[in-house]
């Protein structure tokens, strides 16, 4: 995520919660002008000040993200996109709210739309709980767990409710006090007041209810109200101080006084939480032996008290809670184990407590991937060794797509630790590519090799049906020496050196690599690659060792000409190409037009031939006497023989490119302006 994101969203947020502070203020302004005759626990001021409430809760939540971006170094795209979408609408709906409140004064109380405010609580505490859920998936550590958490219930839940609070809050009646107009008699209209009324319901229920639709969105937000909206207890507030401090004198104190063990403070926490968030292990047994729930996941961890305690490592917490009986099996609502989830928040040594006790280390989630792919994908490697020595499987597949574990990391330290377990080197990824495919095409190269040397095939194809031996040749963004070790390693592991992409060869494409690539050129001959069948243009039928000689790369001709190809002969003999009575150029004739002693040297030791009609051309054409005197001199015979038929005997290639070209040899100058003239004198 970049800086100029990182200020934008921290931006709205400061904004957002400067906004919430400052209705809250108007409201407990109001509040103060109205005491002594306006009683608090009356409606409207009692709905108002639960508003403040509200948004004082709405304005630390939205705080607390914005301190969370700021330390996050890594922020899914996906999840930038739907934080902007979420700030700009809350920031939206409470400037509106603020400025309806801004309007009020004790004089106008008997006319606010008491209607109005129960839909302004109503969309504040959806966004406060949405900033709430957006804050802990900031706080995860990499994008691809962010982007995870997008796709679950809880966020599709939360996102539903503040949208359709957001809508509703928009609807008529939408200002906060009526617009009071006179009657005949000069007399104000009446207007509606709410009863004193404890048992009283936002009018939106009644509406609703008494239609009878939206009974699912109803059924959540009542839950919600019911929770959330009273103000939380006193004791249940300092109960859970008392568990933070570890006081368990005090904590044994508030609950003979009758503080609720499982009540909720102003952060819907509950005690237990508290407790396991600051390890006070005392406390949270005196929580047990009071009758604290064990089972249900009631605070914002989403998780039992023994699966929040394993969850963050804390296996002295988690071991008291199985001592009082909790189960390890325990699953949740969606039927996934809990041991899942603390698989997933990467805690070892709680995940091996919970093996220890019993947990099925093929544990699968509402989607049926096993734990193991949690930890693969989390890149634990000490979570994957710890779930393979209990019997985790490493051939298995990541998902419903059928891609294999291994594909589904890169990371190398877990890839050895799969294939070390007996993962399937050759094996496919989500995509249907094989993982090999994936590391070459992605310029993983260390993982490249290392499936290379556990058994992957060399002879595989890219989605498109390329090679990857033409993939690394090919590869614009790998350096000469990664791509000449890759090659090497492909052609090991049994790919083809006379392989083809769209009919045209890997020699073909390792010749025209600019700058030259004679190692994978000399590799790709001695696996096989045809010299005297690679043309270098349909059109003119140009074979590779002319193609080698007129571009002046002589290490590549030498390798040629080692593996048999032809030096008199300069195109593939199907007339495809050239004016009608042209003959094509031999690769000599080449040597001679770029004045490259050396070449002509190599040239002659394999047999080219040299008749009148060259050494004319030497003479008339060149008008170099040094080459006139290099052509003409007695040809060093290499050891193989000539395609012209010619048998050679004296010193080797191998002597004679270290001496006349060198392996490090410079590249032949640019053809000189008698080039064209040749195929005029080759006409004639």
């Amino acid at each position: 995520m970049d800086s100029f994101s990182v200020a934008s969203l921290t931006s709205v947020t400061s904004s957002i919660s400067q906004r919430a502070v400052s209705g809250a203020g108007e409201i407990r302004s109001l509040q103060c002008a109205a005491a002594g005759h306006v009683s608090d626990s009356q409606p409207p001021l009692s709905d108002l000040v639960t508003l403040a409430d509200l948004l004082e809760k709405a304005s630390r939540d939205v705080e607390k993200l914005g301190q969370a971006l700021s330390a996050s170094s890594a922020v899914a795209e996906r999840l930038q996109k739907k934080l902007k979408e979420a700030l700009t609408a809350s920031e939206t709906t409470i400037a509106g709210l603020v400025k309806q409140l801004m309007r009020l004064d004790p004089s106008s109380l008997a006319s606010v739309y008491v209607s109005y405010v129960h839909r302004q609580q109503r969309v504040v505490l959806a966004y406060s709980d949405l900033f709430q859920y957006y804050t802990q998936i900031v706080a995860l550590p990499d994008r691809e767990h962010q982007d995870k958490r997008l796709d679950t219930k809880d966020w599709q839940h939360l996102t539903e409710v503040a949208t359709q609070a957001a809508q509703k809050a928009t609807q008529s009646p939408n200002t906060i006090i009526t617009i009071r107009a006179s009657g005949p008699d000069g007399t104000s209209p009446l207007v509606y007041t709410a009863p004193a009324s404890s048992s009283q319901r936002p009018d939106a229920y009644v509406e609703d209810e008494e239609r009878g639709g939206f009974g699912s969105f109803v059924s959540s937000l009542k839950a919600m109200m019911s929770s959330v909206l009273p103000k939380p207890d006193p004791l249940v507030c300092a109960l859970c101080e008392a568990c933070a401090r570890g006081d368990t004198r005090l904590v044994k104190g508030l609950l003979e006084q009758g503080a609720n063990i499982d009540g909720k403070n102003e952060n819907r926490d509950t005690p237990m939480h508290v407790a396991i968030q600051a390890n006070q292990v005392a406390v949270a047994a005196v929580l047990v032996e009071g009758g604290a729930d064990l089972e249900g996941a009631l605070s914002s961890a989403k998780l039992p008290p023994l699966f929040q305690a394993a969850a963050a490592g804390q296996t002295g917490m988690a071991q008291m809670f199985l001592d009082h009986g909790c189960d390890p099996l325990q699953t949740s609502p969606y039927s996934t184990p809990y041991f899942y989830d603390v698989v997933e928040a990467g805690s070892v040594d709680g995940a091996r407590l919970l093996l220890e006790h019993g947990c099925d280390v093929e544990s699968t989630n509402s989607s049926g991937r096993t734990a193991i792919v949690a930890a693969v994908r989390r890149d634990s490697v000490p979570m994957v060794e710890l779930l393979i020595a209990h019997g985790a499987k490493a051939r298995g597949i990541c998902d419903s797509s059928g891609g294999s574990l291994l594909g589904s990391t890169k990371n190398i330290e877990i890839v050895r630790v799969l294939l070390d377990a007996g993962a399937d080197a050759d094996s496919r990824g989500s995509s249907g590519c094989h993982v090999l495919v994936d590391a070459v095409t992605n310029r993983n190269l260390p993982i490249a090799y290392l499936l290379l040397s556990r058994g992957a095939r060399g002879d595989r194809s890219t989605m498109s049906g390329q090679p990857l031996v033409i993939t690394a040749i090919r590869d614009k963004q790998l350096h000469v020496r990664d791509k000449t070790e890759l090659v090497r390693r492909l052609l090991q592991r049994g790919a083809k050196a006379t392989c083809k992409d769209s009919g045209t060869p890997a020699l073909r494409y390792a010749l025209e690599q600019p700058g030259g690539l004679p190692d994978i050129v000399a590799m790709l001959l001695q696996h096989g690659a045809e010299a005297n069948r690679c043309t270098m243009n349909s059109k003119t039928g140009e074979t590779a060792l002319l193609y080698a000689v007129r571009t002046g790369k002589g290490v590549e001709a030498g390798h040629l000409l080692k593996h048999g190809a032809n030096p008199n002969e300069g195109c593939d003999g199907k007339q495809s190409g050239g004016s009608k009575g042209m003959v094509m150029l031999s690769p000599l004739v080449q040597a001679v037009v770029r004045r490259d002693a050396d070449m002509i040297r190599l040239l002659r030791s394999y047999g080219a031939r040299l008749d009148e009609t060259m050494l004319e051309f030497a003479k008339v054409v060149v008008e170099q006497p040094q080459i006139y005197e290099t052509i003409t001199a007695p040809p060093v015979n290499s050891s193989a023989s000539s395609s012209g038929g010619q048998q050679s005997s004296g010193r080797g290639l191998s002597v004679q490119v270290e001496i006349s070209m060198g392996r490090n040899a410079p590249r032949a100058a640019s053809p000189p302006p008698a080039y064209e003239a040749v195929s005029t004198l080759a006409g004639q």
